[in-house]
């Protein structure tokens, strides 16, 4: 029965309140608010989250509301993981008080396991009238830790034979979780950082004969780091000229 004059109480409260709303307020000179509310993750920044087994992770929510002159209202907020009730309430809305200008809330994932993964998201709504918003999705994956093996390869069709000054591009393949970094080395030392950035491929670009080399790539994660096998590039003899592994 309450909840059928619920609407009715609100904008009687509303009624007896004044409001200091911005010149820029989109509800401004309306009887009825007409913003949506727009959450947004806060924590973690990044939109996809690769988790160990047992890992813990904090989600947080935050959103702001404006109301306009004639609303009054609390924002109520729950989160949400494909499409179905993951609020630590049983499934309701918490909230906060009466015309709050904004409101946070927070999930955390404990202990985490396969059946965890999915896309998290948090929804806010307000009783006074603003219409409901999602925020954009956390996509947490959970799955055991794995690296394989590295493989490199060139994008020439003969590593032992480059024309000068051509583009190449070496690339690191793996199969790996959570996702590998990279170091790139030639005949045994560290590449300067100008051909890599920790990335599964680089370019050298213009490649003349102070290129020519041993190259490797090493992948790591958390299980440790494993190293490619080595692949040899060299520059194609200059016209007339013979490879240097060439015997007349």
């Amino acid at each position: 029965m309450f909840l059928r004059f619920l609407p009715i109480f609100v904008f009687f409260l509303a009624s007896l309140v004044q409001y200091t709303v911005a010149d820029d307020d989109p509800c401004r000179g309306s009887q009825y608010p007409c913003e949506v509310l727009k959450p947004w993750v806060s924590s973690p920044r990044q939109r996809s989250l690769e988790l160990l087994p047992g890992d813990n992770v904090t989600l947080r929510c935050d959103v702001e509301q404006h109301l306009g002159r004639n609303a009054a209202g609390a924002i109520w907020m729950a989160w949400y993981k494909d499409n179905t009730t993951a609020s630590v309430r049983l499934g309701r809305f918490i909230y906060s008080e009466k015309n709050a200008p904004n409101f946070t809330t927070s999930y955390t994932l404990s202990n985490v396991r396969r059946h965890d993964s999915g896309t998290f998201i948090c929804q806010a709504k307000s009783t006074g009238n603003l219409r409901k918003g999602n925020s954009t999705g956390v996509h947490v994956m959970v799955a055991e830790p794995q690296l394989e093996t590295p493989n490199i390869t060139a994008d020439t069709r003969d590593p032992d034979s480059i024309d000068l000054g051509a583009n190449v591009t070496l690339r690191c393949e793996t199969l790996a979780y959570p996702h590998a970094l990279f170091n790139w080395t030639k005949d045994g030392r560290d590449v300067s950082t100008n051909h890599s950035r920790a990335t599964d491929h680089m370019t050298i670009r213009g490649f003349s004969q102070s290129d020519e080399g041993l190259y490797s790539c090493v992948a790591w994660n958390v299980m440790g780091e494993k190293w490619s096998l080595q692949l040899q590039l060299k520059a194609k003899p200059p016209d007339g000229g013979l490879p240097d592994n060439m015997i007349i």
